[in-house]
């Protein structure tokens, strides 16, 4: 099976129509490597690769992975927004010099003592970045 019937079947199994885009995206987003970006930083990757692709029509493809459960979206600070797609449940280090996430294994982190919850309500997921500056 070629690359791009793979990145077809992908998208369908995911419940996404195949554009041409999306394959595209696909191969860069989906080849096996953990990946934190921007869609300004996609653009740039797109463009390097030869691909002509507006960031809106990035924007609204990024949406639809994470709609599919393909991607995460990351809040970094109040305008920053990245993407992952290492969909586990994990924790980030957010280096502010770089603009770049590193992932933490959940494993690394323990949290002492939690608030207590609504009733009928239990947690989801706990969503942690740890800002980064260099030292003075």
């Amino acid at each position: 099976m070629s690359a791009n019937s793979k990145n077809i079947q992908f998208l369908r199994n995911n419940g996404l129509k195949p554009t041409l885009q999306r394959i595209f995206l696909s191969k860069i987003l989906f080849s096996g490597k953990d990946m934190h970006f921007s869609p300004e930083e996609l653009k740039k990757i797109v463009k390097k690769r030869g691909f002509k692709m507006s960031l809106a029509t990035i924007y609204n493809n990024l949406n639809h992975f994470e709609g599919a459960g393909l991607l995460k979206k990351r809040q970094v600070g109040s305008s920053r927004t990245y993407f992952d797609n290492n969909v586990t449940n994990h924790y980030h280090l957010f280096d502010e010099k770089e603009n770049s996430l590193i992932d933490i294994p959940k494993s690394s982190v323990k949290f002492a003592k939690l608030p207590k919850l609504p009733k009928n309500k239990k947690i989801k997921n706990i969503n942690l970045v740890i800002n980064l500056e260099e030292k003075i």
